[in-house]
C-alpha cells in the first residue's frame, strides 16, 4: 500500500494505551480501497498479456492467433467474453490467483439487460 493509513483501536478497549496500528494492505470501505483492488487488477491483467484500451481504461483485451478475449471492468464486476467459450474459460483458470465467481452467461450488467436468439444474435435493453 502507498499510502500511509493508521488505524486508531476501537473506543471501549479496556487497554488505556493510545495504540494505532499501521496498515500494510487495504481494507474494504476505506477511501483508497477501490484504487488498491484497480491497480492490483490492472496488474494481473497485464501480467496475463492483456493490454488496456487507449479510449475506454476500463476495457482489457488480449489478442492471441486463435482468438481475443475481452475483459470490462467497473469497480468490482468484471464481464469477460471471447471469440469462443475456451477463452473465457482460460481467463477463469488464469486468474486463480484471486477470487471470482463465474456466473454464467450474461443476463444483467451496469443495468443493462442482455438477451440471446440463436436467430439474432445478442440484443441489449
Amino acid at each position: 500500500m502507498n499510502i500511509d493509513s493508521k488505524l486508531l483501536r476501537k473506543h471501549g478497549v479496556k487497554d488505556q494505551r493510545q495504540l494505532a496500528l499501521r496498515l500494510k494492505k487495504g481494507l474494504y470501505g476505506l477511501k483508497q480501497s477501490g484504487r488498491l483492488w484497480n491497480m492490483m487488477l490492472h496488474d494481473i491483467l497485464m501480467s496475463l498479456n492483456f493490454s488496456q484500451c487507449y479510449t475506454d481504461s476500463c476495457l482489457y483485451i488480449k489478442t492471441e492467433t486463435d482468438g481475443k478475449t475481452l475483459v470490462g471492468i467497473y469497480v468490482d464486476d468484471v464481464l469477460v467474453t471471447g471469440t469462443d467459450v475456451k477463452k473465457v474459460d482460460n481467463f477463469f483458470n488464469d486468474m486463480q490467483v484471486i477470487e471470482l465467481k463465474d456466473l454464467g452467461v450474461v443476463t444483467k450488467f451496469l443495468g443493462i439487460a442482455f438477451n440471446y436468439s440463436a436467430k439474432t444474435g445478442w440484443a441489449l435493453d
